[in-house]
């Protein structure tokens, strides 16, 4: 299975499981008298996992993967913010980020060697 596709599922798992952890954490949180968590909590994440799972389907549109490195760019920023409190989780998303944006210069930027944009990206 190619990098492409990878990424792809990976995206589309976070956002699948993310929004199950939103809905049932919130309960949880109520059942011991806690708030909710802000919507924006359960809504951004699984959004970016979109538009990440949006770039790997088409990489042939450039303005999208271009968007989607700055989304990547700030997970990776995120991600070491969170190695002070969880240094798996962290590197979970170090990791993720830098296997994409490898992907976004194989998709976007090598095009002079031969590896532009409609070029196999599936190894």
């Amino acid at each position: 299975m190619g990098l492409r596709w990878l990424l792809g599922g990976l995206a589309a798992i976070v956002a699948a499981g993310w929004v199950a952890l939103a809905a049932g954490g919130n309960s949880f949180r109520r059942s011991f008298g806690a708030s909710e968590n802000a919507p924006w909590v359960a809504a951004v994440p699984p959004i970016i996992a979109l538009v990440v799972l949006a770039s790997v389907v088409w990489p042939e549109r450039r303005p999208l993967l271009h968007v989607t490195a700055a989304l990547i760019i700030l997970v990776l920023i995120a991600s070491a913010l969170l190695a002070r409190q969880t240094v798996f989780v962290a590197a979970l998303g170090v990791l993720y980020a830098l296997a994409w944006l490898w992907f976004y210069y194989r998709a976007a930027w090598a095009g002079t060697a031969g590896l532009g944009a409609g070029a196999d990206l599936s190894r």
